[in-house]
């Protein structure tokens, strides 16, 4: 029960969802993907676990075993647990009394997650279900994770478990009310979401909350919002120890309900024809020990940032989507072609000898002769020195490379360039073309922290640290050596648990020869989308379809998308998970102070169909699997006003800071997974709701 995977596919009963047809004929690949979008606001991490667990009661039937004991396989996917894109079945065993028709229903439930392999042990007192007191029925649900599927063989209790929580549903007077608390901690801080929710009048069209999310640092922002049936009003703000807003800290906006602008985050290809899917070895998402992260041609980018260092170069993962063990090996630097493309993680380098590639350098030559201006690897301190500029690169010349494999010898960093000194092989002489620090990003800003020794981290200006060589082999073919302190101008090979590379396909590309905006866009019914980023991209071949204005004090822009500045012939790839705008980067969008999201200002809509840029026989379908929604504010509170949604302090609101729950207030189970009873003669077996006839 990731808090993360509850989010995904899970949509809120409060938000306006579109849906999708399915194309051509039944049966096909195409027509079988199933599509799901979700709601990127603050409001929907506070109801998703409600919608989320009711649907796991709802599938588990407790209302046909009153005082009994059953088995119970629920689909993560379909209860927004798991994206997965098929079924993902998970078995439970559950445990129920109740003393009388009349008394609350008591159910122990021992949760095996197929999704994350973690066991978790949950109480649910149930007084009413769904037909009875809609939108979720009236319960409460308590749990804690018993043993860590990524560190099999450690077992918790409630008390020390990382992955604990609460969701109490509930009627008060004439509204319906969901109080939340989830908790995770992976060891580097407790990270929760807390919040109350109340369906004003038990309808779903006019609700109130207040809620705040603590990252890992203890760092806590406040959300509250309040809706009628057309409009929903948010004010983000830290709160006071006086339950109350900073109102000298809020950030308030008015949205008009179903007014969205939509990103697709995962698509598929499928043949034109057949409609069968384009299947290409690509990108993946992955967990650790304590985290997830995402493995691409670009890099790796790990939950709560990696700490890779030359020393500490490898992390071993588990990929999500074949559950297959990988081992994650990092280096400072990449080797790009002549159309730096990245080849550093291809087989040809990363799985030559000891002895590793051989290259010479063309020009911007940087070398680790100690006499030298431009020694390597480049500290931050001789940058410092410099006036924070690189020194200058030595012009040209004769002088040797090495580019090493994966069976570099010992104590020399793998998939590394280094400067071959005396032109005899790799020796201990030989230096690393690299940084001696890395990029940290922390509220839109960098801090550079040496390999060394990470607690000397310093503060500094905004430039970006990155150094180019031109490179060639034996055959003079031309190479590119990119070394930076950015994540981006780093490789991460992915190796196989038989020590093979995973090799990814090379995406298909094709184009667009004339795209419109208005007919072939998701978001062809939004002209214009004004949107609020720390870090505007500025990486397009297209101009003028942006504009933005001066960062405010906080170094917050306002920037316009006007989607008819897209319009033209456009170049898209697609890499076996989604297809990318080869013309337009993504775009950081800044929601609040704890959340920063991205979107895509070019996403084609599902049924597109599309040529291959290299074999115009080839047709293809594009499918938006999974997709997120930003509403768009307005360009004053009016609409929000004249509903009586808009107010500048708690009081107004009318719910406080001491509504919003704290773990203390309730009881977390007590059971372990010892207590589970055995299956052996568990004669009733439901699945997705679905009764056996031993039931």
């Amino acid at each position: 029960m990731n808090k993360l995977k509850l989010i995904l596919g899970c949509i809120a009963a409060l938000f306006y969802t579109p849906s999708f047809a399915a194309f051509n004929d039944a049966g096909t690949d195409y027509s079988n993907a199933s599509s799901s979008v979700w709601v990127e606001d603050a409001s929907n991490d506070f109801v998703s676990m409600a919608k989320s667990f009711a649907c796991l009661i709802k599938n588990s039937r407790p209302d046909l075993n009153a005082n009994s004991t059953w088995i119970a396989y629920v689909d993560e996917t379909e209860c927004g647990l798991s994206d997965a894109s098929g079924k993902v079945l998970s078995k439970s065993i559950s445990v129920s009394t109740r003393a009388s028709a009349t008394s609350p229903q008591e159910v122990v439930v021992y949760f095996d997650s197929s999704e994350s392999k973690s066991k978790f042990i949950v109480n649910i007192t149930l007084k009413s279900g769904a037909d009875t007191t809609p939108p979720y029925g009236v319960w409460t649900f308590a749990y804690y994770m018993y043993e860590n599927g990524q560190n099999l063989g450690t077992t918790y209790t409630s008390s020390d478990s990382p992955v604990k929580g609460i969701v109490d549903v509930k009627v008060d007077g004439n509204d319906i009310v969901l109080l939340g608390y989830d908790s995770f901690d992976d060891g580097s801080g407790e990270e929760i979401i807390a919040s109350k929710f109340g369906y004003i009048g038990g309808s779903t069209d006019t609700a109130k909350f207040i809620g705040y999310v603590q990252d890992s640092s203890g760092n806590k922002i406040g959300m509250t919002g309040k809706t009628s049936a057309s409009n929903y009003y948010s004010v983000s703000a830290p709160l006071t120890a006086g339950n109350e807003i900073n109102s000298g800290a809020i950030s308030a906006a008015c949205y008009k309900r179903g007014n969205t602008f939509t990103t697709s985050y995962r698509s598929k290809l499928y043949n034109g024809t057949t409609g069968a899917e384009i299947k290409l070895t690509g990108p993946f998402p992955f967990t650790t020990s304590s985290s997830r992260g995402w493995f691409d041609r670009w890099g790796v980018w790990v939950e709560g940032g990696s700490s890779f260092t030359p020393s500490a170069s490898t992390l071993s993962i588990t990929s999500e989507t074949d559950s297959s063990s990988k081992t994650l090996q990092w280096a400072a630097g990449r080797l790009l072609d002549a159309n730096y493309k990245p080849v550093s993680a291809k087989e040809t380098y990363a799985l030559a000898g000891p002895a590793g590639t051989a290259f010479t350098c063309a020009s911007n030559c940087l070398v680790g002769d100690s006499g030298s201006t431009t020694k390597v690897p480049l500290t931050y301190s001789a940058i410092n020195a410099t006036s924070e500029k690189i020194p200058a690169y030595k012009a040209s010349g004769s002088e040797s490379y090495i580019f090493t494999s994966l069976n570099a010898p010992s104590g020399y960093e793998k998939l590394m360039l280094y400067h071959d000194l005396t032109g005899n092989g790799l020796t201990s002489d030989d230096k690393a073309v690299r940084f001696d620090f890395s990029t940290e990003f922390a509220a839109g800003n960098r801090k550079y922290v040496n390999y060394t020794n990470p607690a000397a981290a310093q503060d500094a200006s905004l430039n970006n640290y990155n150094v180019w060589m031109v490179l060639a082999d034996s055959s003079s073919a031309v190479f590119n050596w990119q070394a930076g302190s950015d994540p981006w101008n780093h490789a991460t090979a992915a190796i196989n648990s038989d020590a093979s590379l995973y090799a990814m396909d090379d995406p298909i590309v094709f184009t667009v020869p004339s795209y419109a905006f208005a007919t072939d866009d998701m978001n062809s019914l939004v002209p214009t989308f004004t949107f609020k980023t720390k870090q505007p991209s500025n990486n397009s071949t297209i101009s003028g379809f942006k504009s933005c204005g001066a960062a405010d004090s906080d170094g917050i822009s306002t920037c316009t998308i006007t989607g008819a500045n897209l319009n033209g012939s456009r170049k898209f790839s697609y890499n076996g998970m989604e297809v990318r705008s080869e013309d337009v980067d993504d775009e950081e969008i800044y929601l609040s102070e704890s959340t920063n999201n991205w979107f895509k200002p070019l996403n084609l809509k599902t049924g597109t169909t599309v040529t291959d840029a290299i074999d115009s026989n080839k047709s293809y379908v594009i499918k938006n699997l999974e997709s997120g929604e930003y509403f768009i504010p307005e360009a004053s509170d009016t609409l929000c006003a004249a509903d009586s949604l808009t107010y500048s302090t708690l009081s107004a609101l009318g719910y406080d800071t001491t509504d919003v729950p704290s773990l203390s207030d309730y009881t977390l189970p007590s059971q372990t997974w010892a207590d589970k009873p055995s299956e052996t003669g568990l004669a009733c077996i439901v699945t997705m709701g679905e009764a056996g006839s031993g039931c």
